[in-house]
This record gives structure tokens, C-alpha cells and sequence, in this order.
């Protein structure tokens, strides 16, 4: 998990690394790892090694609206992370769990792309039982909170839920 800095829609929040896609990107998920190694210093591999588990857009009726994907991969454990010290100021490993009981208590904040994530993530007994439920969803996955009428946010179901 990485902390942003202070400037912007998303400051101070705890996050996923990750960013725009910049016209030099091939594709969204060479973004994702040209992002992940800019903020973090972490190789993740090729763009085929990332697994898809969701892609989020903004509600409609928000004032700015995001299109996100969310991707896993697996990286070897001796890669240090090096913070960019910019766009992100803090990392920390942490299981999902920890990261959600750091929210909940107020210690962490985060946005609810974030904790469904986390919650999901959360609900796996194993990288390879996360990468196995992402799969299944082959890309299918996407979520596009919407408020009812008591301003709720409708249920978001993740792949394999």
C-alpha cells in the first residue's frame, strides 16, 4: 500500500499504486507497470502477467469522473520498494486484512475502490486462490458504484462473489 501526497482529489489517501495513462503507453496495463515502477521502484514483469480483477468508473453523478482498472501480479520478495517522494510519500507491506483494520480505525483512509479491493483480497486464503478467482472473471468485471435513493451506494460485487 502506498500513501499519496497531500495535493489533489486523491491526497493523503491509502492506495494501490497507480496513475494515468500517458500517450506513450501501449496499452493500460504497460500503465499500470510504468506507474507501479515509478511510484514504488517494483518490477512486476510484462504487461501479460498482470491479472485483471476489476475495472472501476466513477459514479455518474460524481463531479470528476475515473475509468480504473485493477490488476494483480505476483513479484519476487527481494525487490525493495524506493518511494518516488512526489506522487507517493509513504509504502507499507502489509496483509489485507491489516490494511483494512488500519482504515477502519481511522489510522489509514481510504476510498471504497480501495477497501473492496482489500475486502475482497481478504476473503482469498492464497495469492493463488486470488489470481484463480480474477481469472474466472476474465475481465468481465466492471463495477460502476451507483447511489440509491436514501444516497447508499448499491452493493458491488467482486469476481467469484
Amino acid at each position: 500500500m502506498v500513501t499519496r501526497n497531500n495535493r489533489g482529489m486523491f491526497g493523503s489517501l491509502v492506495v494501490f499504486p497507480g496513475g494515468t495513462v500517458d500517450s506513450d503507453d501501449p496499452d493500460r496495463r504497460s500503465a499500470g507497470l510504468r506507474e507501479l515502477v515509478e511510484e514504488t521502484g517494483i518490477d512486476a514483469g510484462d504487461p501479460s502477467d498482470l491479472v485483471l480483477i476489476s475495472r472501476w468508473v466513477t459514479p455518474r453523478h460524481a463531479p470528476q469522473r475515473f475509468d480504473t482498472d485493477f490488476y494483480l501480479a505476483t513479484i519476487a520478495r527481494d525487490q525493495e520498494v524506493v518511494v518516488d517522494g512526489t506522487e507517493v510519500l509513504d509504502h507499507a507491506w502489509v496483509t489485507p486484512s491489516e490494511a483494512i483494520a488500519l482504515a477502519d480505525t481511522g489510522d489509514w483512509a481510504m476510498i471504497l475502490p480501495t477497501l473492496t479491493h482489500l475486502r475482497w483480497l481478504s476473503r482469498r486464503s492464497s495469492i493463488v486462490g486470488a489470481l484463480a478467482a480474477a481469472r474466472g472473471a476474465d475481465g468481465r468485471t466492471l463495477i460502476e458504484p451507483r447511489l440509491m435513493e436514501d444516497g447508499s451506494l448499491v452493493p458491488v460485487y467482486m469476481p467469484g462473489e
